[in-house]
């Protein structure tokens, strides 16, 4: 099985991207791929979507600086207020306030 799961009944969305020609290849050759495992065409820019997707699914430390982030009051730009990260949490360390008594 490839890394990406089935993904081809989707909601189509434009998207415009420029990539280098070596990785535009990779895309190329990667879309024959999931054709070849599924037996569905897909756009580029879904396989670009479901890439970033899975890349940012997994990612451990954006997925704590995701839940973080999530925890703080929002600004009015949508943007968690004050959002700074502890570099423990990052790390996969624990960032909870130790207590001194």
């Amino acid at each position: 099985m490839i890394a990406l799961a089935p993904f081809h009944v989707t909601t189509p969305r434009k998207i415009e991207l420029k990539l280098p020609a070596p990785v535009a290849q990779d895309l190329d050759l990667y879309r024959r791929l999931y054709q070849d495992t599924y037996g569905a065409e897909v756009a580029e820019s879904d396989v670009v979507r479901e890439i970033i997707r899975a890349f940012l699914d997994h990612d451990d430390a954006f997925r704590r600086y995701k839940e973080v982030a999530r925890s703080k009051p929002m600004s009015r730009r949508g943007h968690a207020k004050d959002a700074v990260v502890p570099k423990a949490v990052l790390s996969g360390g624990d960032a909870s306030p130790q207590s001194s008594g």
